[in-house]
Formats: C-alpha cells, sequence, structure tokens
C-alpha cells in the first residue's frame, strides 16, 4: 500500500474490508474509533481505502468469473445429456438468460 500512510493506518484500511463497523475495524486494528473516523477525513488515507476496496472487488469478480464458468459447464453438460428434455431445456434456457445478461452487462448489446 503506497499511499502514504503509516503502518498502523495500513492495518485499519485492511481491518475495514473484513469488519462491519468502523468501531470493529478500529478495535482490530488497535486504535481508538474516534482515530479511524479521523483518518476517514484524509486524502492518503481515503485514498488507500479505495484502492483497496477496488483490488478486492476485482479478487471477487474474478472469483464469480470462474464460478460462473463452471456453471456454464455444468449446464452444458446437463443440456447435452441424457437427463430428461424439460431438464436439458431449463438448462439451454438458463445458458442463454446468463449470456443475455452477461451481454449487457459487459455492454455488447
Amino acid at each position: 500500500m503506497s499511499h502514504n500512510v503509516t503502518p498502523k493506518q495500513a492495518r485499519a484500511v485492511s481491518a475495514l474490508l473484513t469488519n462491519r463497523t468502523i468501531e470493529d475495524a478500529a478495535t482490530a486494528a488497535g486504535v481508538n474509533a474516534r482515530t479511524l473516523y479521523r483518518w476517514l477525513e484524509l486524502d492518503p488515507f481515503r485514498a488507500a481505502l479505495h484502492a483497496a476496496e477496488a483490488a478486492a472487488i476485482g479478487d471477487a469478480l474474478r472469483a464469480l468469473v470462474g464460478d460462473m464458468r463452471a456453471n456454464f459447464e455444468v449446464m452444458r453438460a446437463i443440456r447435452d445429456g441424457d437427463e430428461s428434455a424439460n431438464v436439458r431445456l431449463q438448462a439451454a434456457r438458463a445458458l442463454d438468460a446468463a449470456l443475455l445478461k452477461w451481454r449487457i452487462v459487459m455492454g455488447r448489446i
């Protein structure tokens, strides 16, 4: 984390990503909640927090894409397998719906 934050502030940034409340994050980071609220007003601290949040969101999206690929493979196996026609039709529809949503999200439609 190279946003000109102290090691204690860096711990607070990490704690903010893993705790539900600012008070819990402050306790986890070993600082007073008032101190953490004050740090949240500082540009370098906010920049470090935003960068950490963006990285966490990127990690989550990559994991979701991996899960999505695995789910597509399952739906394809069902669609192409020996299951009943109704089950294969449901899998095909799920694939089509997922693809349509993905295209909309990616701005390709």
